[in-house]
């Protein structure tokens, strides 16, 4: 997460969203500094009180569900930075990779798995997809789409009172990513969520009575929001190594 008082803004860098390439910008050329961790919640800064959320600009990326899985798969495949070998990423020493995916990691290796098979491992069919933008959303005045990465940063910055000094520079890309084509009926796994966020999402929907999806989503939102702040909490509140770079570059 990235904060600037000079320029009362907050930026939420949620997993998967370009985070590292907006976090890197925002500390290098729009005076802003690390708080809590790269993809700590905003519910960190509420719960701390010391800092009014009111009084600043909050905005974050969003990305399709699809298009995440896609570079987690790569990520799994090509083991990117060693993170699922490496113990100094796992949550418990206050990293962000759970033995779960560790686990994962191990079987996709072992198993050469496909990314449809991953995508049925990594998703239940039956229970419908969430991530945490859904527990930040309600708290941003802007949202940035993935697909226009660049412009809309540019757009978020205007309406903070920015002046962009350059386009948003490329950074911390997957390595070696996977090129893979959209399997047929892919949106099947995700069809309440991409349609509560159909503004975002590139892909052809399914046509499906969602009711019942939409009841067991947000009978379970609760229980997903708990799991999502407790791993908040879990993390430590060290700076990321790149923040500290970057500080340090400035």
């Amino acid at each position: 997460m990235i904060i600037s008082h000079k320029h009362k803004y907050i930026f939420v860098g949620l997993p998967f969203s370009g985070s590292s390439a907006i976090s890197k910008e925002l500390i290098e050329k729009y005076d802003g500094e690390s708080i809590f961790t790269k993809h700590s919640n905003i519910q960190s800064v509420i719960k701390h009180k010391t800092i009014n959320i009111k009084d600043y600009f909050v905005f974050a990326v969003y990305r399709d569900p699809i298009e995440i899985n896609k570079s987690i798969y790569s990520k799994y495949i090509n083991n990117t930075k060693g993170v699922f070998t490496d113990k100094k990423y796992l949550i418990k020493n206050g990293g962000h990779i759970s033995k779960k995916s560790v686990n994962l990691y191990h079987y996709i290796k072992s198993n050469n798995t496909t990314f449809l098979e991953f995508i049925k491992l990594n998703n239940n069919r039956f229970l419908p997809y969430d991530n945490v933008f859904s527990i930040n959303e309600k708290y941003l005045d802007f949202v940035i789409n993935f697909k226009n990465i660049s412009d809309d940063f540019e757009i978020a910055l205007n309406k903070i009172g920015i002046k962009s000094l350059r386009p948003l520079p490329i950074y911390n890309k997957t390595k070696d990513k996977i090129f893979i084509k959209n399997p047929d009926n892919i949106d099947l796994f995700y069809p309440y969520y991409n349609r509560k966020n159909s503004l975002f999402i590139n892909v052809k929907l399914s046509k499906l009575n969602l009711f019942m999806l939409q009841v067991i989503y947000h009978l379970v939102h609760p229980i997903r929001k708990l799991k999502w702040l407790k791993m908040d909490r879990k993390r430590t509140d060290k700076r990321d190594e790149y923040f500290s770079k970057f500080t340090s570059e400035k």
